[in-house]
């Protein structure tokens, strides 16, 4: 019979949900998939045959006739997207890229996530730090976008 050292130091680890292994783990992993325990032989998702994993698939399908991504659903397969895009003349289910804000200001390039819009031109700017003899500007700044026009 175990005494009660032998029973507390059996309650502290966890068996291995693998079906030929079930091997007591101290340290055991927790597959963020399935959610289900694993040892270190069996961690990963292709070395216990991981049922979900085909889920959490990052990459984006591609049109074969227009070469274009197509909006991947977790809750839909892939191939049933697919055939809908295909479906609807390749007009459907397209990814659509995000709009860039330029600042409008001639000669500048700069990308803004956000765009700061002028009151009085209705021009997006940057928030680029620009020199003039003693004052310094962005280009967001109605002074500074006006003086250049």
């Amino acid at each position: 019979m175990a005494n009660s050292q032998d029973v507390d130091l059996m309650s502290v680890g966890k068996h291995c949900s693998f079906h030929d292994c079930h091997r007591l783990d101290f340290l055991p992993f927790t597959c963020s998939k399935c959610d289900q325990i694993f040892c270190s032989d069996h961690r990963k998702s292709a070395d216990h045959r991981c049922p979900v994993s085909d889920e959490t698939d990052v990459r984006v399908p591609i049109c074969p006739l227009c070469n274009q991504p197509i909006v991947k659903s977790k809750r839909q397969d892939v191939n049933v997207q697919m055939e809908l895009h295909i479906m609807s003349g390749c007009k459907e289910l397209l990814v659509r890229k995000k709009p860039v804000h330029r600042c409008a200001q001639r000669h500048c390039r700069q990308i803004q996530p956000v765009p700061f819009v002028c009151p009085k031109c209705g021009g997006g700017f940057c928030v680029r730090l620009v020199v003039i003899t003693t004052w310094m500007l962005r280009h967001r700044h109605e002074e500074m976008h006006l003086l250049q026009a």
